[in-house]
């Protein structure tokens, strides 16, 4: 991770993290006996971005990703760090279980978007809501500085965190960010507690989610 890291540094002056387009979760006993199979690993694909490179590669919901580029994928987790750490328009192979069946597809990795991002690409703890720039309809559009969230699933782990629909986060753990790539980057570098500072309407108001 750490020589990938470096050399995209060295040839980019940034991390370019490739985008997959799908809204994953692990590979549970209660899923796997559901689904009717023995695999005791993978990352379960529960929805596939329309136009994504995902979908060009025919991943479909309900496939479990067992494995990218010959790897075994162990949860969600192992699955976002591979394709994250992955160059933009790189080809990868992932292997799929899909109603029993192991296939093999392709996808070509597109550069993360700037305007959307989905954060469960990028940290399990904020997984469930969609980030973007703040919109215009938003009581804060051109008051203050932040990322908004655009989208958020009922009960997520980022519903369940505290966050809501069109809350606007203006600093990860005390580092200001506006834009979702800045958020992301920030939530990346921090693996223990996220602080985040937001605003709702004119409250403002800290959250720490593990």
């Amino acid at each position: 991770m750490g020589r990938t890291i470096m050399q995209q540094l060295i040839e980019h002056g940034e991390v370019r993290r490739g985008l997959l387009g799908v809204q994953i979760q692990d590979l549970t006993p209660d899923i796997a006996k559901a689904m009717g199979i023995e695999a005791t690993g993978g990352a379960v694909v529960a929805k596939v971005d329309g136009g994504s490179p995902a979908e060009k590669a025919s991943v479909k919901a309900g496939d479990v990703i067992i494995a990218v580029d010959g790897e075994s994928i162990r949860n969600a987790s192992e699955l976002r760090n591979k394709i994250g750490l992955a160059r933009v328009g790189e080809d990868v192979r992932l292997t799929v279980l899909r109603k029993g069946e192991k296939l093999s597809l392709t996808a070509v990795l597109s550069p993360r978007r700037h305007a959307r991002l989905e954060a469960a690409e990028v940290d399990r703890r904020l997984a469930g809501a969609v980030f973007g720039a703040i919109e215009e309809g938003s009581p804060l559009f051109g008051r203050v500085k932040g990322v908004e969230v655009l989208d958020i699933q009922t009960g997520s782990p980022a519903w369940q965190a505290g966050l809501r629909q069109a809350d606007v986060i203006t600093s990860v753990n005390q580092q200001l960010v506006t834009t979702p790539d800045e958020l992301a980057e920030a939530a990346q570098a921090n693996k223990g507690v996220l602080l985040l500072n937001v605003r709702r309407g004119d409250v403002a108001l800290f959250m720490a989610i593990r």
